[in-house]
């Protein structure tokens, strides 16, 4: 978990490059764990828990994002298993989710081996590497070029994360649709009302079909760290811009046009579809009771606005209750204070 100047840096916490990330994880337990097996698979820290769990034959507490991985352990073939999915988990078990904060700009990286797309959220830069054919993580495939092939897992990897991203933080979103008739709609959108209040970390575009695109790929767009600024977007769907700002304690000023016209007539706000006085107007999520709270319950007629906050449903503590010895033991070694 060590970097050694192989991409030009020294220790860790900076990147998500696999010197970082491929550490080595070794269980030994006589009698349960074949001796000398080794696991050709991908597998993930979220899976230690649940694997020590099921060796020990205690059922877990909780939900788990991850899987056990004893039934890879004890197929000393090396077959394995996929066991242990389920609707209730953010991702496939055979990808791989990582995340740098320690150390320089936010990075987030999702493998599914040999395929690794890496995401530096201050820029919206993204990288590709095939693990297999360069583990040294050299070649840059993003681009696609001369190898078009890599366009198909660089979108799988990108439709799986940002869907995670948007549904593990609260979300702003804003449709809009023509109900089957195509309409202009202009959208401006801006999270530094009040100076240096916020910027807008990660921003998408989603079609109707829950496809994740570029937020330029319609219309003229002007997209800065604290604005979201596009216009004649042209469309008979509905579309969805889904963005999150740095902190949700900052209000965020809309303003929207419907074929030329301010559109405060045809805007909808939270689930109780409230209309805004004005056009632009302000909204604020700092509060569950806010206004803006939850998915509208129908779709208006068209053509329209839609304006919400998803809060995410991962807030809530798993909570243990420690004994006075246990954390005694804890504080000692530094994992209490």
């Amino acid at each position: 978990g060590e970097e050694f100047f192989e991409h030009g840096g020294f220790e860790h916490g900076h990147t998500l490059f696999d010197e970082l990330l491929r550490a080595p994880l070794v269980l030994s337990l006589p009698g349960r764990i074949p001796k000398g097996h080794r696991i050709p698979q991908q597998v993930r820290l979220v899976d230690v828990l649940p694997t020590l769990l099921d060796l020990l034959g205690i059922d877990p507490p909780v939900h788990f994002e991850g899987r056990s991985l004893a039934s890879l352990i004890r197929d000393t073939a090396g077959a394995g298993s996929s066991e242990g999915g389920g609707a209730r988990c953010l991702l496939p078990h055979d990808l791989a989710y990582a995340e740098a904060l320690l150390y320089g700009g936010e990075q987030k990286s999702l493998t599914a081996y040999p395929w690794k797309l890496i995401y530096k959220v201050q820029g919206g830069e993204t990288s590709l590497y095939n693990l297999e054919e360069d583990p040294g993580e050299r070649e840059n495939l993003a681009g696609g070029g001369e190898k078009p092939w890599v366009n198909e897992p660089r979108s799988e990897l990108e439709q799986e994360l940002f869907k995670m991203l948007f549904e593990v933080s609260d979300t702003w979103y804003v449709e809009m649709g023509g109900a089957g008739d195509s309409h202009r709609f202009d959208v401006n959108i801006r999270t530094d009302v009040i100076r240096g209040s916020g910027h807008i970390r990660l921003s998408r575009l989603i079609d109707r079909g829950g496809e994740i695109l570029p937020i330029d790929a319609v219309g003229m767009a002007n997209i800065g760290p604290s604005r979201i600024d596009i216009q004649n977007i042209v469309t008979n769907k509905p579309l969805i811009i889904a963005f999150q700002p740095a902190t949700m304690h900052a209000p965020v000023k809309f303003d929207f046009y419907i074929d030329g016209e301010p559109a405060s007539s045809r805007t909808f706000i939270g689930r109780s579809m409230e209309r805004p006085v004005t056009m632009p107007f302000l909204e604020s999520a700092e509060t569950p009771e806010a206004a803006a709270h939850g998915r509208p319950l129908r779709e208006p007629d068209g053509p329209y606005f839609h304006v919400w906050v998803d809060p995410t449903p991962y807030r809530e503590d798993a909570g243990i209750d420690l004994d006075d010895e246990t954390t005694e033991q804890l504080k000692s070694v530094g994992y209490l204070q």
